[in-house]
């Protein structure tokens, strides 16, 4: 499924619109970049249910981090980090 275009990019796609009709109709549109990440690709979807304090603390590291870094990591990004910490707990038994 590809992702949702930012506000900003269907601005930019719409303004250009505007000005290909009200403009300069000889000016040709360029279409907008699909920005999917490449990394995204390798994912696959899963839905997992838990517990309220374990979504609290998530969200809790996830402010943390975005309060040291000044910018806010996904929680999928996060529960990714996590279950390679288990691997590792796991594999060094």
């Amino acid at each position: 499924m590809a992702k949702r275009a930012s506000l900003k990019e269907r601005r930019a796609t719409d303004q250009q619109g505007l000005n290909a009709i009200f403009q300069n109709p000889t000016e040709e549109i360029t279409e907008p970049e699909n920005k999917v990440s490449d990394n995204k690709e390798n994912f696959i979807k899963a839905t997992y249910y838990l517990e309220l304090d374990q979504i609290t603390v998530l969200e809790t590291i996830q402010l943390k981090q975005r309060k040291e870094t000044g910018s806010k990591p996904d929680k999928s990004s996060l529960v990714r980090e996590a279950i390679s910490l288990l691997a590792e707990k796991y594999s060094q038994q």
